[in-house]
């Protein structure tokens, strides 16, 4: 997912809590999804992964499309949360830009490699998805030309359509693997299609 979106990431969030933290997924989720609101009206995509650090408090990384400043994270966040702590609201947050797809693939490795910080505490109750993202996050150039790309899938299917019409029209069995066609039984009856120019 990542990778097919490389180009379009911009920054670094870091979202925790502060003292007293929820020990629920639901309530985490809650907290986050309404945080990715906040993105989403902002027209940002995201991915995020929820770790837990030492203390057993939960926590979130997202990557983002575009750069948000620190002030509003960190007010959105602490309202979201609901905290009442204003050292959390100095510091329960962090937002740092994305300069290379290098720094990109580092910062993503170094997350993964942290499986000590995948395991959620005893008390921790309904984890639920350890990470997830924006819809429609593949933006290649292939499906940036839409027309172009439908119209090539489009004249597949109809090839695809006129082979098996004629291979049933000859008592050809076939089979479809997805990257080509397998003609199986009747090979024989391949050398009477190919003079037919068809």
């Amino acid at each position: 997912m990542v990778r097919n979106s490389e180009d379009m990431w911009k920054g670094f969030i870091t979202l925790t809590y502060p003292e007293e933290y929820p020990c629920n997924g639901r309530v985490t989720k809650s907290h986050l999804n309404a945080f990715l609101q906040f993105l989403r009206n902002r027209g940002a995509k995201c991915v995020w992964v929820l770790e837990f650090q030492a203390r057993g408090a939960p926590h979130y990384h997202l990557i983002v499309s575009d750069f948000v400043s620190k002030e509003e994270i960190a007010e959105r966040w602490y309202k979201i949360v609901g905290s009442g702590d204003e050292k959390h609201l100095r510091a329960g947050t962090g937002i740092s830009s994305i300069r290379s797809k290098e720094q990109l693939y580092g910062y993503l490795s170094n997350y993964i490699k942290k499986l000590d910080q995948k395991t959620p505490p005893v008390e921790f109750e309904d984890v639920g998805r350890f990470w997830g993202g924006s819809r429609n996050l593949l933006i290649k150039d292939i499906y940036k030309m839409r027309e172009q790309y439908f119209k090539l899938v489009w004249s597949i299917k109809l090839i695809r359509n006129w082979y098996k019409a004629h291979l049933r029209a000859y008592g050809i069995k076939w089979r479809w693997k997805g990257k080509g066609f397998i003609a199986l039984d009747g090979v024989s009856l391949i050398n009477q299609l190919m003079p037919l120019k068809c």
